[in-house]
Parts: C-alpha cells; structure tokens; sequence
C-alpha cells in the first residue's frame, strides 16, 4: 500500500531516458533485452542454454546481460539503496528472456543473508522471484537457507568457492520435482552451482537457473 501511494507522490523515472513512470520504461527494456546473453554463466563461452565442457549441476541456465551500464545501477540501486520498486522491472526482464518452461517446474531463490535482508527491510531476491512465478502461474517455493553468514560481496574467486560449498541446507524439496533457482548477480558461478547441487542432493530431478546479470571479476 505504501509503494503505491509513493508511486504517485512522488514517480520514479526510468534509469535510462528519465521518463517518468517506471524504474525501466518500455523501450530502454527491450535495449537491455535485444541482444540475448548466449554463454557459459562458469566459463563465458559461447553457448544457447548450457556448456558441456563445465558440466554444472544445472541443466539449463538463463542470464538477461552484463553487470554493466543501466542494469548495474539498477540493480545495485535494489539492492543497496532500497529502491524497492525496481523488483517489478527486474522481474520483468527475466520473464522476457525466458520464453518457456515446463509446466510443472517450481520457482525458488537463492537465500540472502538475514542481515542483509534485517537491513534493507526486505528479501530482494525473493521479490524478484516471487513476482516472476505468479506472473508465470507458477508456484513459488523457499527451499534452502543459509548455513553461514559469509559476504561473497568483494571476494576472490577462491573464497567465494569455498565459502558457496557450505553456504546452504536445502528444506521441503518435492521429490523429483523441477526447479527454476533465480539468482540477482553470477560473478563466478560458485553459488548458483552450489545452490543447485544442494537441490539436487535434496531430491530434485533438475534445477535450471536465471539470473539477471553477470559481472566479471578484475
């Protein structure tokens, strides 16, 4: 209620072209879209929907585009200056890019940090998620939680991998159900891979993933 009342008193305007109305209006949406992110989430070879050279634990993997631009402020916005509302726009990117899915997959989220979410007031990923399985007629579930409280936040590539072996325990996985893990950001793959072995371990026939963005390492 609080959202909608701020949304008339005082209008957010587009990232890109300071339109008012949306976080993303239209048109800057299909920029970000057009030219559809095709590689490896682990290794950024070139590929459509999964890299047999890597064999991660996901089958399919989806991603809306670089960590850079319009789509870095956006998000980095979301998530570190609650600008709350861009979980509509940002949902609305991933259900551009994904065309189809199973009938019978469920949606879940990686699980953020209780600390982050006590400080931001609310799950972003989890926002992001939801709105995407209810616009899909999709059941939205939470499967895992977090098993420590380790940042991957500024981290090597090493410690992130080791932090993400034990990051999760999986909770109430459907036996042999589909799932659909959706992720903010993918720097390394460590945590998308974990997270989704941690749902295999737990019963689930296969995870896909999507992510909204990939941001490389320096």
């Amino acid at each position: 209620m609080i959202d909608i009342f701020l949304k008339y008193i005082a209008p957010h305007r587009c990232y890109s072209c300071g339109k008012v109305g949306k976080c993303l209006c239209e048109s800057c949406k299909y920029y970000i879209i057009e030219e559809p992110f095709q590689r490896c989430l682990s290794c950024l070879k070139p590929i459509k929907q999964q890299c047999n050279q890597c064999k991660r634990n996901y089958t399919v993997s989806y991603c809306v585009g670089e960590l850079d631009g319009v789509l870095k402020d956006l998000i980095y916005d979301y998530k570190f200056k609650n600008l709350k509302q861009a979980y509509i726009e940002l949902s609305d990117l991933l259900l551009s890019i994904i065309e189809t899915l199973p009938e019978d997959i469920i949606v879940t989220s990686v699980p953020t940090l209780p600390s982050h979410i006590r400080r931001r007031g609310y799950d972003h990923t989890k926002l992001v998620a939801r709105r995407f399985a209810k616009a899909r007629g999709l059941i939205y579930q939470d499967t895992m939680f977090r098993t420590s409280n380790a940042t991957q936040h500024n981290s090597i590539a090493s410690l992130r991998w080791q932090q993400a072996q034990k990051a999760f325990t999986a909770k109430k996985v459907i036996k042999h159900a589909k799932y659909l893990l959706i992720d903010d950001i993918v720097t390394t793959g460590a945590t998308i891979e974990y997270a989704s072995k941690c749902l295999l371990k737990a019963g689930a026939k296969e995870v896909y993933v999507v992510t909204i963005a990939r941001q490389t390492l320096d």
